[in-house]
């Protein structure tokens, strides 16, 4: 079960990277503007999407267990 919700943990992740680096795109490059007739449909799209799952992350992130038992020297 960890090893699942680890997996959503790294796939809610990428997603949040992914949308991060489509808005900062938009906001910085005008070529990328150029590409989209309706920038604020698009950009609502993917902050829709950072959004969402950030929401999902913190979700996940508390079912997985802690590792506070183990010592930083392996002991």
């Amino acid at each position: 079960m960890k090893q699942i919700l680890i997996a959503l943990q790294k796939l809610y992740e990428s997603k949040v990277l992914e949308a991060d680096h489509q808005i900062k795109l938009y906001s910085s490059q005008s070529s990328a503007v150029n590409e989209h007739s309706d920038l604020a449909k698009e950009l609502d799209k993917w902050i829709t999407i950072k959004s969402d799952n950030e929401g999902k992350l913190r979700q996940v992130l508390t079912y997985i267990p802690k590792e506070s038992n183990i010592k930083k020297d392996g002991k």
